[in-house]
């Protein structure tokens, strides 16, 4: 009896140790770890993983994210199922075999769809970019094409990863070596920013148009080290010139901008103010005209900044001030083209116009009707008259502070004075009145109806919490211009800023909105 449970006793000891050695075998190594997620600079949610590599080439990867267990078991490049329980009930499947996937998803039918797929990328299942960087051939680097499979939607989409730079962090006290990857599907529409560790263990994953950062646990602290930006550095000299021109009996002063990069003649830009007496340097506005011109001459181009007509040394009498109308002020930058056009460093034919608020009509204007403009710039621009913005801008403020009956609210007085103004422009006997030509003019003005007449390149930049302009007026411009046949129109959206592209918490101006301007001036003006 006691010879059996001895004997029992070996063959269950070397039982236990054959299993400990085919499991040593079976998975080369495990690694657990985690991710936090952050929205909007927020903690949204955490995923816990754990992954084992197979010596054969086989990893499984088993994540936990609110409860719900993802387990996705892959080779590089070549996915071979994915399940998604929630309290033990299957939710989501796919098996992917023979350049077929068996899609199941809960309450509906069971698909089979065609799949040439290379990696499985779920919503929201961070840890299996772990999978994808595992399908990335450092040794052959660059571009390198792949196909993801979605296996809620059971769609699959081309995307492009390339390791960006290799560099070294301290982390923690330690010097980590990390490598930068740029992750592209224009047809998913997103692009991802990685930073992994040499193991291929992404540290910090990015999608900025989302505000989201996916930080590795125990880095949170330090996810900025961590953060990489892809950019063209322009640090170009330039020379500013005090340049005059008249326009009638109007002299206008200004700076002109000219690069020094050995160049004999360069593109340029023409700055358009907003409303109001601006000086050239947009002095009252965080010296937004002259933080632009500067940094687009640092570019290669050169810049031209004016003094409003009354600012600065743009001169006029007081009579010719209390009549200037819209269009003599578009008059002005008409000038301007001109004076440009006779400098002798100035491609004639890359002539292009930067309009801020106001500006972007004017710019829109000429555009449209004079050819010597090849590409047009609109910040924070109206894509409606003038005398239903100021409506508009006065029921957005009074919103913000309470709730407002819209039908009775008493508007500011400043509101009703130009309500006024804009109503006395509108009648029959005030047509020739030069004093009301500013608002007649203002009032029969349409910028989307200019935008069926541009079709130069155009880019539009406009501030999410712009309170003057909201940002429905760039869409409403990008949409006009692209159905009106342009085909070069490009948007962006800045998230957090205003009308004068800074923010609440950072008075400066955006240096994010700077170098759009600067990488579209290389892109549309460059040789």
């Amino acid at each position: 009896m006691l010879r059996v449970n001895f004997m029992n006793n070996f063959f269950t000891r070397i039982l236990a140790i054959t299993t400990l050695i085919l499991t040593y075998a079976t998975f080369a190594n495990a690694q657990n770890g985690g991710y936090v997620v952050f929205l909007n600079g927020k903690k949204a949610m955490t995923e816990d993983f754990v992954l084992e590599k197979m010596t054969d080439g086989l990893m499984k990867l088993t994540s936990n994210i609110n409860g719900a267990k993802i387990v996705t078991i892959a080779k590089p490049n070549q996915p071979q199922s994915f399940i998604l329980e929630q309290q033990n009930t299957k939710v989501i499947s796919a098996d992917f075999q023979n350049g077929t996937a068996k899609v199941f998803i809960l309450g509906k039918s069971e698909l089979a769809v065609p799949s040439k797929a290379s990696v499985i990328l779920e919503n929201n299942v961070w840890s299996q970019y772990i999978l994808l960087l595992e399908s990335y051939d450092s040794a052959k680097s660059g571009k390198q094409e792949f196909r993801f499979f979605l296996p809620s939607m059971a769609l699959e989409f081309p995307l492009n990863l390339q390791k960006i730079n290799s560099r070294t962090i301290l982390l923690n006290g330690k010097n980590i070596a990390v490598d930068d990857y740029e992750l592209v599907s224009e047809a998913a529409n997103f692009k991802v920013k990685i930073t992994a560790d040499a193991n291929k263990i992404p540290l910090l994953i990015e999608i900025p148009t989302q505000q989201v950062k996916v930080v590795k646990q125990d880095f949170e602290a330090e996810a900025d080290k961590l953060s990489f930006t892809v950019k063209k550095v322009f640090n170009g000299e330039f020379t500013s010139e005090e340049v005059s021109f008249p326009n009638d009996k109007i002299k206008l002063g200004g700076t002109l901008t000219i690069p020094k990069n050995g160049k004999k003649t360069f593109p340029a830009a023409i700055l358009i103010s907003g409303s109001g007496g601006q000086d050239r340097d947009g002095s009252e506005t965080s010296n937004l005209y002259k933080i632009i011109a500067e940094s687009l001459s640092k570019a290669g181009v050169a810049v031209l900044r004016v003094d409003d007509r009354g600012i600065g040394k743009s001169v006029i009498s007081k009579e010719q001030a209390a009549t200037t109308s819209y269009f003599d002020l578009i008059s002005d930058s008409r000038v301007a083209i001109d004076f440009l056009s006779k400098r002798p460093e100035i491609d004639q034919t890359k002539i292009s116009l930067i309009g801020h608020s106001e500006g972007v009509g004017t710019a829109l204007y000429l555009a449209a009707y004079d050819s010597r403009i090849s590409a047009i710039a609109l910040l924070a621009g109206v894509s409606n008259s003038l005398d239903k913005v100021v409506i508009e801008q006065a029921l957005y403020q009074m919103a913000k502070g309470e709730t407002v009956d819209v039908a009775n609210r008493k508007q500011p007085q400043i509101v009703e004075f130009l309500m006024k103004m804009f109503a006395d422009a509108k009648l029959a006997e005030n047509a020739n009145n030069p004093k009301f030509a500013y608002f007649r003019e203002h009032t029969n003005f349409n910028p989307l109806a200019l935008t069926e007449k541009v079709k130069c390149p155009v880019l539009i930049l406009q501030g999410e919490r712009d309170s003057q302009v909201l940002a429905y007026h760039a869409v409403n411009l990008a949409n006009s211009l692209v159905q009106s046949g342009n085909k070069n129109v490009s948007l962006r959206i800045l998230p957090n800023l205003g009308h004068l592209f800074n923010s609440s918490e950072n008075p400066n101006i955006s240096q994010e909105m700077i170098y759009d301007l600067q990488i579209w001036a290389d892109r549309i003006l460059m040789p």
